[in-house]
């Protein structure tokens, strides 16, 4: 049996969930080519990959079947690699103070390929499965580094009044919008704060789909933002993050 080992910077549970994606088989597994159905019960015992194997236009189609299932630590597989035979695979992930220990096993069990003496087969079968399992550790790893970030149609910067403008209208219309703001509260010269001796005062409220305008002498409450001053983003996709070195936040708008 030809067997490789290769510790990823990962945990187990985040290399099963590459494991128990089977439209992600082609994309590690070298010599499948591309899926053209997962079962919906994959990957429990007796549930297939349905895939093909060599390169465009020389296709075959063939299937992978799953023998045995311990979510995040063990999946046994057998391939079918035709006309080579089949094959029996496993997968093992020990956990790693450094990462996930991941041990690839593959041997011929049926047909021509089980005929090969295992001196010839194992390094054949090594030299593939390396590069599976590196691989397999780029998916994982890179995944990783993607989870938090997210993309935004728009990024301003600073939460004064003409930001918080800008934003909202951007959000008003479907736009996904980050408020960057350097203080680590929004508002810029109408924002209000506990201790300030005398509380700002707001020019003007005026906005294109909510044109009011204010006194200039109207305060706005201390310690907060006046709820009724239409200028302050709302909905799901307004963020603001406060970029001060003394204290990183993240809030709500």
């Amino acid at each position: 049996m030809s067997t490789n080992t290769r510790l990823m910077r990962a945990t187990p549970d985040q290399v099963w969930e590459v494991l128990s994606d089977g439209w992600l088989y082609p994309l590690w597994v070298v010599g499948a080519s591309r899926m053209r159905e997962v079962d919906e019960e994959w990957p429990a015992p007796g549930a297939r990959l349905h895939h093909s194997v060599g390169s465009w236009p020389l296709l075959v189609d063939d299937e992978t079947e799953s023998l045995e299932c311990r979510p995040g630590s063990l999946l046994r597989l057998r391939a079918h690699t035709w006309p080579a035979g089949a094959a029996e695979v496993g997968i093992h992930l020990r956990a790693h103070s450094d990462g996930v220990e991941v041990v690839l096993e593959e041997q011929a069990t049926h047909g021509p390929g089980a005929l090969v003496p295992k001196m010839v087969q194992d390094p054949l079968l090594g030299w593939r499965n390396v590069e599976s399992l590196r691989r397999l550790a780029y998916l994982v790893e890179r995944r990783q580094q993607r989870v938090g970030v997210t993309e935004h149609d728009a990024i301003v910067v600073g939460s004064g009044p003409n930001g918080l403008v800008a934003a909202n209208l951007l959000a008003d219309h479907g736009w996904s919008v980050l408020v960057l703001e350097a203080q680590p509260t929004i508002g810029g010269s109408v924002a209000s704060a506990e201790g300030r001796a005398t509380p700002p005062t707001c020019t003007t409220r005026s906005m294109p789909s909510n044109p009011r305008p204010c006194s200039a002498a109207e305060p706005i409450p201390p310690h907060g933002h006046d709820p009724a001053c239409p200028y302050v983003p709302k909905g799901p996709q307004r963020r603001w993050i406060s970029v001060d070195p003394s204290g990183h936040g993240r809030g709500s708008l």
